[in-house]
């Protein structure tokens, strides 16, 4: 699986959308106890308790945002390489 696919399965597909996956990879990356803790407040509210594995919950969210991380940065790797060679002149 390339790291197009990986972002088209994630849904992201413009510019804007991809700034928005480099925020929620770094926020993965970083603090996934926030995200998770926001989630399990909200369901809360709700009614319904959560029980995880605080440590597993954490590598598994840190491992996605490292995944998400990844095809983000090969995708804007292989744009900047094709824009690149489209601006350079040929010699003749």
């Amino acid at each position: 699986m390339n790291a197009n696919q990986i972002l088209e399965a994630v849904g992201v597909t413009d510019y804007t959308e991809r700034n928005a996956g480099f925020a929620l990879s770094s926020l993965l990356l970083m603090a996934p106890g926030l995200l998770s803790e926001a989630v399990f407040d909200l369901l809360g509210v709700v009614g319904v308790t959560v029980s995880v594995d605080a440590l597993v919950l954490d590598l598994t969210l840190r491992a996605a945002g490292l995944v998400v991380f990844a095809a983000l940065t090969a995708q804007n790797r292989r744009k900047v390489s094709t824009t690149r060679e489209q601006a350079e002149p040929t010699s003749a």
